[in-house]
């Protein structure tokens, strides 16, 4: 397996991009259960905090990774205060200890399937979250942790999030896509035959933006509801083959209907 390096004062770009997709998954899924968007800010880490080895650990896994992918830590204290926060805002004061350990559990699996889409996108290949699982330990690997603060109202969470293995699995994922993308060409000439391909349909789908619900509001919906998705109407709408945006485009009506103007194609759209 690689292993990605790097000096905790400058971390590795990949892991500060992974753990900044996990903090936006986190308050994002926070606030589809509260309704209330929570702040949460982190920084690199030197070395782990003496407490650490007394923090309650969850790990993120994923389909496209062997072991867990990013590991989360933080008090007794923290994760209690987590749960009641998301238990309070569903009208549940009288929480049991179980109740608050499925809530958190319940919180960080939909984080996990927030980030397998963000990283089936950065990967170029189908990626799904499973069931977060709590440990008893944390990691061996010193690499690629950060200090997260997440703001619970009344006080606040700190903990520490380590995205190493993540780092790890989707930099091979990214190099065994960019060989195979070298691979040479055949040289055999292409006939009408071989070149059959181009007829072949696919489907496109253009996503004007995305939104996430708890339940309780979906099951509220009725003709009329206004849903609020997650971009301006001034930002240009994704045109996706597969998993994969291929352009950004803006939306125009021709005779009727509706259409997209490429804007901007896949090389220059920042991943």
């Amino acid at each position: 397996m690689t292993r990605i390096d790097s000096d905790p004062a400058q971390p590795n770009p990949g892991a500060s991009w992974l753990v900044g997709r996990w903090t936006e998954s986190v308050a994002a899924v926070v606030a589809s259960m509260t309704s209330v968007r929570r702040s949460v800010s982190w920084q690199c880490l030197r070395s782990l905090p003496s407490e650490a080895g007394e923090y309650q650990w969850w790990e993120h896994r994923f389909s496209v990774f062997d072991g867990p992918a990013i590991s989360v830590g933080a008090s007794r204290e923290s994760w209690t205060g987590f749960g009641r926060m998301i238990l309070s805002a569903l009208g549940v004061d009288d929480a049991s200890e179980s109740d608050i350990q499925a809530t958190c559990r319940d919180a960080l699996s939909q984080a996990s399937s927030a980030m397998a889409q963000r990283m089936a996108a950065e990967a170029g290949t189908e990626v799904t979250g499973a069931e977060a699982v709590q440990v008893h330990s944390c990691p061996s690997d010193p690499c690629s942790m950060f200090e997260f603060t997440m703001d619970l109202g009344v006080t606040a969470m700190h903990g520490v999030v380590s995205v190493h293995s993540a780092v790890v699995g989707l930099t091979e994922l990214r190099q065994a896509r960019g060989d195979a993308q070298q691979e040479p060409a055949q040289s055999e000439p292409v006939t009408h035959e071989q070149d059959g391909g181009r007829d072949v349909q696919v489907r496109m789908r253009v996503v004007l933006g995305r939104a996430e619900l708890p339940l309780r509001d979906i099951i509220k919906l009725n003709v009329g509801s206004v849903i609020e998705l997650d971009r301006f109407y001034t930002e240009l709408a994704e045109v996706m083959v597969h998993q994969h945006r291929i352009a950004r485009g803006q939306v125009v009506v021709i005779a009727g209907n509706y259409g997209i103007k490429i804007m901007e194609w896949a090389q220059e759209v920042e991943n």
